[in-house]
């Protein structure tokens, strides 16, 4: 699964958590890309492995994560052949930004929002200090938020501007790929609105690479180019959102579709997916899915299906596909 024109390409990477007595499969032979100054949106249920696929990218895995096999090729090169030092001073920040699930713990409580966009400008770049106060300035202003908010401790913003914060945070030194990791789970619905605009607005206007993550299928409709559809550690489908919303193979992704509302057809009833996503420290044989899938046959339940080509950027992961099932 390669892409001429990609920015990031991860290929088979396996990725597992171990504990004293479990080890996790969190990620299992994962193969996607990004364009470049296109958006990839991936979903899936809470526990499919979406936040573990973004830290591995950042590079920010907990010490009892073990990459097992697989690349991770950002703009040509390797970033999992880089030791911690060069990785943090040429990659991080500098050209992959992270945008946190929880922007109110990735603040620091004790020091005021200048000091903290400050130093991550001083980190990566020999600038003056006015320089540095003139670009933060207009960032902070770009991003919807009054100049007084400088002066400000985290804990006197609200949810919303804690997070344009760190949008803020993420666009200081200019990167190619900006990782959203579920950015508007903790905010209301209104709050989300104008959070997911300001996002495609900024990534369109900088013509960005990005990665958003959630579990709401409806939010990617608005932002995404691409979409992989995550299960249990595995890209089931991964395509255009052309594909994966008017043509989707995967009985998962169907299913999933299914449970999202649609204003134009209110008669429709919704349905939910039977059963849970399976544990990790011991998955099912085979498909992952089969145990909640409603076409799944004996080979289902032996062997694990590979990524098969179904239009020019469609793939999907099942047995049922071609056998007029799915």
């Amino acid at each position: 699964m390669q892409a001429d024109n990609a920015l990031l390409n991860i290929n088979n990477l396996t990725l597992h958590y171990y504990t004293k007595n479990l080890e996790i499969s969190a990620v299992d032979d994962v193969s996607i890309y990004v364009e470049k100054g296109k958006v990839l949106g991936i979903a899936g249920e809470s526990g499919s492995g979406k936040s573990t696929l973004a830290k591995a990218i950042f590079k920010i895995l907990p010490s009892s994560a073990k990459i097992l096999k697989g690349e991770i090729i950002f703009d040509g090169k390797n970033i999992l052949d880089m030791d911690e030092k060069t990785f943090s001073k040429e990659i991080r920040w500098k050209r992959i930004s992270y945008i946190p699930q929880v922007s109110m713990n990735s603040l620091d409580p004790v020091y005021k929002i200048k000091y903290q966009l400050l130093e991550t400008i001083f980190v990566h770049e020999d600038i003056s200090r006015a320089e540095a106060l003139e670009r933060i300035e207009k960032l902070i202003t770009s991003v919807g938020l009054p100049l007084e908010i400088l002066n400000k401790y985290p804990h006197e913003l609200s949810g919303g501007q804690k997070q344009r914060v760190m949008i803020a945070m993420a666009l200081l030194l200019n990167p190619d790929l900006v990782i959203a990791d579920e950015p508007t789970t903790a905010l209301d619905v209104i709050i989300q609105a104008q959070i997911i605009s300001l996002l495609k607005n900024i990534q369109q206007e900088k013509k960005l690479s990005m990665v958003f993550i959630t579990h709401d299928l409806s939010l990617l409709a608005q932002v995404s180019d691409m979409i992989a559809i995550m299960y249990a550690g595995r890209i089931v489908e991964f395509g255009s959102v052309e594909d994966i919303y008017y043509n989707p193979k995967h009985p998962y992704t169907k299913l999933l579709l299914k449970s999202v509302p649609n204003i134009k057809d209110r008669k429709r009833k919704l349905e939910s997916i039977p059963g849970e996503v399976p544990d990790l420290a011991n998955p099912p044989k085979g498909c992952r899915f089969h145990p909640r899938c409603p076409l799944a046959q004996d080979i289902c339940r032996k062997e694990n299906p590979s990524p098969i080509r179904v239009g020019p950027n469609h793939y999907v992961s099942c047995f049922m596909v071609g056998e007029g099932n799915a």
